[in-house]
C-alpha cells in the first residue's frame, strides 16, 4: 500500500511538471517592418532552463527605408546616391540559444539570461564604383555576400498574457562575430588599364577600422574580400503562442 501511494505521488508530480513544460512559437515584430521575417521555437526543458532555435529570412529587395534615407541624409557622392537607389539586399539568419530563468515562476516566465550562437548571410547586389577612362566615366557594379558567424549573451524578460500568448522583450544582447565579405564583378566591355588603376585606387581608399580588405582587379574580373572580428548588438520584441 505504501509503494502504491508513493507511486501515485510520483506520477502526480511528473504530470504537474510535464504540464508546466511548453513549446512557444514566436515571431519578431520589428523585423516585419524591415522586410525580415522570423520564426522561433522555444522549448522549456525544466523550471529554469529552455532551448530555442530560429530562422530569419529577408527576401531580396530594395534597401529598407530607402525613401526615408534619401530624405534624411544629404549625400553628394554619386556612387552613394546610386547605391541607395539601386542596391538590392537579402539574406537569412540561423540562431541557437539556451536560456536560464532564475525567478520563482520559471518555465519560460520572467527575467532570463541567454547564450546564443548565430550565423548570418546577406546578399549584396549593385554596389557601385565609378571609374574614369579614356572614353569617360562608367559604373562597375559589385555583387556578392557578407557572412557573420558568432555568439554572445542576451538579457530579456518574457511575459505571459493568459495561458497561451507570450511577449518576449529581448532587452540587450552583446557578442562578437567573424565577418567575411566577398564581392566580385565581371566588366563588359573589359576595363582599360586606366580604368583598372582608377578602380584599384578607389578600393584601396576604403578604410573600415579593424577590417582588412584585399582586392584583385583585371580587365575581365574584379574580386574584393574582407574579414574581421567585430562586436554584435542584439535586441528584439517577439509575440508568441504557447502550444
Amino acid at each position: 500500500m505504501k509503494k502504491l501511494f508513493f507511486s501515485l505521488i510520483c506520477i502526480m508530480f511528473y504530470i504537474q511538471v510535464a504540464a508546466q513544460k511548453s513549446f512557444i512559437l514566436k515571431t519578431n515584430l520589428p523585423g516585419i517592418f524591415l522586410r525580415s521575417y522570423t520564426i522561433e521555437g522555444e522549448y522549456t526543458l525544466s523550471k529554469h532552463f529552455s532551448v530555442s532555435g530560429s530562422i530569419r529570412i529577408m527576401p531580396d529587395g530594395n534597401l529598407p527605408f530607402k525613401e526615408f534615407i534619401k530624405k534624411q541624409v544629404d549625400i553628394s557622392d554619386p556612387d552613394a546616391q546610386y547605391a541607395i537607389e539601386n542596391m538590392k539586399v537579402g539574406g537569412n539568419t540561423f540562431t541557437l540559444e539556451g536560456r536560464m530563468y532564475p525567478g520563482k515562476k520559471g518555465y519560460g516566465k520572467g527575467f532570463y539570461t541567454g547564450l546564443y550562437l548565430r550565423r548570418t548571410t546577406h546578399k549584396l547586389n549593385r554596389l557601385p564604383f565609378t571609374v574614369q577612362g579614356g572614353s569617360g566615366n562608367r559604373v562597375v557594379d559589385l555583387e556578392g555576400n557578407m557572412s557573420v558567424t558568432g555568439g554572445g549573451l542576451l538579457l530579456g524578460f518574457q511575459f505571459y498574457f493568459g495561458k497561451r500568448v507570450t511577449f518576449d522583450l529581448q532587452l540587450f544582447g552583446i557578442g562578437a562575430g567573424k565577418h567575411n565579405v566577398q564581392m566580385s564583378a565581371f566588366p563588359s566591355p573589359p576595363l582599360s588599364p586606366a580604368e583598372q588603376t582608377d578602380l584599384q585606387n578607389a578600393i584601396n581608399d576604403i578604410e573600415i577600422p579593424g577590417v582588412k580588405i584585399t582586392s584583385v582587379v583585371t580587365p575581365n574580373n574584379v574580386n574584393v574580400t574582407g574579414s574581421s572580428v567585430l562586436p554584435m548588438i542584439r535586441s528584439g520584441i517577439s509575440l508568441g503562442i504557447r502550444i
